[in-house]
C-alpha cells in the first residue's frame, strides 16, 4: 500500500523538480568578467552622480541662504543711513524744507501825478525752487495775502531722485493741479499763501504778485 502510494506521488515530485530547474534556468543571465565589470562600473559611476547632484544642491541652497542674509545687511544698512540722513536733515532743516532759488520780474503801472489816482499797482512774475526732504506734511509759505493779490498759479515737481542739476529741464518736471492733487495744495492759513505737500523732491512754483504801490511814498 505504501509503495503503491509512492509510485503514484513520484511523478509529482519529479514535475516539480522539472518546473524548479526550469525556472532557475531562465532566472539566469549569462556574462562574462568584463561586461559585468562594465556595469558594476556604470552603477557606480550613476551612484557618484547621484552624489554629484545631491551635493551641488545643497552648495546652490547654501549660495542663496548667504545671498539672503547679504541683502538682509545691505537693506538694513541702507535703512540705517536713510534714518541718519533723515535726522541729519531734520536738524539742518527742522522745517523740513529749504528754498534753492527765487526769481523776480517786475513792471510798474504808474500813472500821472495829476490823475488823482492814490496808488498804482506793481505786476510782478516770481518763481520760487523749493527742495521737500522728506516725504511728510510739510507747509511752506509762499506770499502774504494782505499785501498783494496772486494769480496765474503753476506748480511742477521732480522727484527725489532727480539731480539739482537738472532743475533746469523742463522735461524733467511733472505738472501738479494744486486744486484737484490730494499730495500738494495751495492753502490759505494764517493770513498766508502756503503749498502743503507730503512728497520729497524739488518744487518749482510760479505766480503773478499784484500789489498797490503809493506814489508819495518816500524810500
Amino acid at each position: 500500500m505504501v509503495f503503491f502510494t509512492s509510485v503514484l506521488l513520484l511523478p509529482f515530485f519529479v514535475g516539480m523538480a522539472t518546473v524548479t530547474t526550469a525556472e532557475m534556468i531562465k532566472s539566469e543571465v549569462k556574462m562574462n568578467l568584463e561586461e559585468f565589470q562594465e556595469i558594476f562600473s556604470s552603477a557606480r559611476l550613476n551612484e557618484a552622480e547621484l552624489r554629484v547632484i545631491e551635493q551641488k544642491k545643497r552648495h546652490e541652497a547654501e549660495h542663496q541662504r548667504k545671498i539672503k542674509e547679504l541683502d538682509e545687511v545691505i537693506l538694513q544698512s541702507k535703512k540705517n543711513a536713510d534714518k541718519d540722513r533723515a535726522a541729519d536733515h531734520l536738524a539742518l532743516f527742522p522745517d523740513n524744507f529749504k528754498v534753492l532759488t527765487q526769481k523776480a520780474d517786475g513792471v510798474f503801472n504808474a500813472s500821472s501825478l495829476d490823475s488823482g489816482v492814490e496808488g498804482d499797482v506793481a505786476s510782478f512774475d516770481i518763481e520760487l525752487m523749493i527742495r521737500v526732504m522728506s516725504s511728510k506734511w510739510t507747509t511752506i509759505p509762499i506770499a502774504n495775502t494782505t499785501s498783494m493779490v496772486a494769480s496765474d498759479w503753476k506748480v511742477s515737481w521732480m522727484p527725489e531722485e532727480g539731480s539739482i542739476a537738472k532743475t533746469s529741464n523742463d522735461s524733467a518736471f511733472v505738472i501738479l493741479d494744486p486744486v484737484k492733487d490730494l499730495e500738494t495744495m495751495l492753502l490759505i492759513k494764517d493770513e498766508q499763501r502756503v503749498m502743503a505737500t507730503n512728497r520729497s523732491g524739488i518744487f518749482r512754483v510760479h505766480f503773478t504778485a499784484h500789489t498797490r504801490v503809493r506814489k508819495d511814498r518816500k524810500l
